[in-house]
C-alpha cells in the first residue's frame, strides 16, 4: 500500500490534475475533502479529455487551457474501497471483477493509501520469486 498520497480537491480543475499527471509518474489521484475520499480521477481519463479538446480544437477552438473553467468533479468516479483490515486477496478479487488498476484504502471514511494492480503484481512475484 502507498501512503504517502497526491490528492487534489474539489476546487481543483482539469488542467491542474492534468499538470499533477504530466509532472508526477502517478496514474490516479484521490479526490478528498480533508481528509475524506470523495472520488478518483485517473491519468486515461485527463488524456482522453486531452485528447477531445485536441478534436474538438480543430473547428471550434475549444483549447485544453478552457479545461481551467472544468472542475474535478465533472470527470471523477465514485470509488470503489477497501478498508484498512481488508486482505490481500479482497484486493485481488476487487481488481478481478472492475476495470480499474487503483484501490483506496480506507479507514472509515478517512483515505490512508492506495493499493494498485502493479503493486499486487510486485507481492505474488516476491511470494513466487
Amino acid at each position: 500500500m502507498i501512503t504517502d498520497l497526491i490528492t487534489v480537491t474539489l476546487e481543483d480543475n482539469l488542467k491542474e490534475v492534468a499538470n499533477v499527471f504530466d509532472n508526477i509518474k502517478i496514474r490516479h489521484v484521490p479526490v478528498v475533502s480533508g481528509d475524506t475520499l470523495l472520488g478518483m480521477v485517473s491519468k486515461s481519463d485527463v488524456a482522453m479529455m486531452k485528447q477531445f479538446c485536441q478534436v474538438l480544437d480543430s473547428g471550434d477552438r475549444i483549447l485544453f487551457e478552457e479545461l481551467e473553467e472544468v472542475s474535478v468533479k465533472a470527470l471523477m468516479k465514485k470509488p470503489i474501497t477497501i478498508d484498512i483490515s481488508g486482505t490481500i486477496k479482497e484486493a485481488t478479487d476487487i481488481f478481478l471483477k472492475n476495470h480499474f488498476h487503483a484501490l483506496p484504502v480506507v479507514d472509515g471514511t478517512k483515505l490512508v493509501g492506495i493499493v494498485t494492480s502493479t503493486d499486487l503484481l510486485k507481492y505474488y512475484q516476491h511470494k513466487v520469486g
